[in-house]
């Protein structure tokens, strides 16, 4: 909700817009239109995150049935911390003058204040400008959500021949081994979804960790809501009858975006990931992408990479070095950070937090207890 009806912005007196609908094609359509419009912005989005106990508002404002900008929040009631926000890669407005920095984070203000959210992680789009927005709500560092803050972009608007050189020479040496190998692509459909769940599941076994999304159902309504529009593709790399990894990828704004991964741990030999994510990227080409978006590397990573220094050593033998093989760009994005509208929470944690930086153990016990 939002007690503003109308605000000055852009030189123009636009009227704001409040909506918790799970359903808003007009908003959708902005954001498909935005230069850092993405997925976690849209109202389906907000639909298959409904299943996991979070609500929405949205608020943007308009010139007549022109959007001028907005932003969407996802938020949830913690046992412990009361009601928590999350602005995924927003807001989205065109690039701020001084007098628009002020109108949006009246606009922010005023949506946590009447959704009395007592937290907001804020991650705001790929692109520039609004570093001055987040500096004037007075953000602190992000020390409670693992954001993704950075990526490879793989640009398939090139020629099969110049993505092939792209690649490191070891990685062009296992992809020519894999396609000996058997192994064959294939496009899966809904009915695929539980074998990829349970491949999910095996390969976060695997790794020691919790599969995510935890329940099957959540990844069948993503595939009911975001398939009819053209935005999500399941991939499988089959060995004869068997299933030996798959990819659930999902389309925006001419890119493909590596979403989850399963693999049952067989056939190693035939590097079947590699081959996969390959099969994947030359589909992308095909079919006149763009971008290819292999999301979600190792930031200490990107960053020696940026600078020009080796990675560091415990990256040899993660995903982050399997996903840096395909030669695409590392890509930082912004850093998530937070915004606690009370003064005294605020003072809370900013110190709390700090101290904690030093104890790293007992951080992640709290933060397993924030995050229920």
């Amino acid at each position: 909700m939002s007690s503003l009806k109308n605000i000055l912005i852009n030189s123009i007196n636009a009227t704001v817009v409040t909506s918790h609908s799970d359903s808003d094609p007009v908003w959708d359509a902005f954001v498909a239109s935005h230069p850092g419009g993405q997925y976690p912005q849209t109202s389906s989005w907000a639909h298959v995150k409904d299943l996991e106990g979070w609500l929405v508002t949205r608020v943007y404002v308009r010139d007549n049935e022109k959007i001028l900008g907005g932003f969407q929040i996802l938020f949830k009631t913690s046992s412990r911390f009361g009601k928590i926000g999350y602005l995924p890669k927003g807001p989205l407005f065109a690039f701020p003058s001084a007098g628009d920095v002020a109108a949006i984070k009246r606009l922010l203000d005023d949506c946590v204040r009447c959704n009395r959210i007592k937290l907001l992680i804020i991650q705001p789009p790929d692109t520039d400008g609004f570093e001055t927005v987040l500096k004037r709500m007075a953000s602190r560092k992000n020390y409670v959500y693992r954001a993704i803050n950075a990526t490879v972009l793989v640009d398939v608007t090139k020629s099969i021949e110049d993505l092939l050189n792209d690649l490191r020479k070891q990685r062009r040496q296992d992809i020519r081994k894999s396609q000996a190998s058997g192994l064959v692509l294939k496009e899966g459909g809904e009915g695929d979804l539980v074998v990829f769940y349970d491949l999910m599941k095996a390969t976060a076994q695997r790794q020691n960790k919790s599969v995510s999304p935890a329940r099957i159902d959540v990844l069948k309504e993503l595939w009911k809501t975001f398939y009819p529009n053209g935005m999500i593709r399941l991939f499988l790399a089959k060995m004869g009858p068997e299933v030996v990894t798959s990819l659930l990828v999902i389309i925006f704004n001419k890119r493909v975006i590596y979403y989850k991964m399963g693999w049952n741990g067989e056939h190693e030999e035939c590097r079947p990931n590699h081959f996969l994510l390959w099969e994947v990227i030359l589909w992308a080409q095909r079919n006149g992408f763009e971008k290819v978006d292999i999301y979600d590397i190792d930031t200490e990573a990107a960053r020696c990479i940026k600078e020009g220094r080796p990675i560091p050593e415990r990256i040899k033998k993660t995903p982050t070095l399997f996903k840096l093989g395909f030669g695409g760009e590392v890509t930082l994005l912004h850093d998530a950070v937070v915004y606690i509208p009370n003064f005294a929470l605020r003072f809370f944690y900013t110190q709390v937090f700090r101290v904690l930086e030093k104890f790293p153990a007992v951080r992640r016990r709290i933060l397993s207890k924030f995050r229920e």
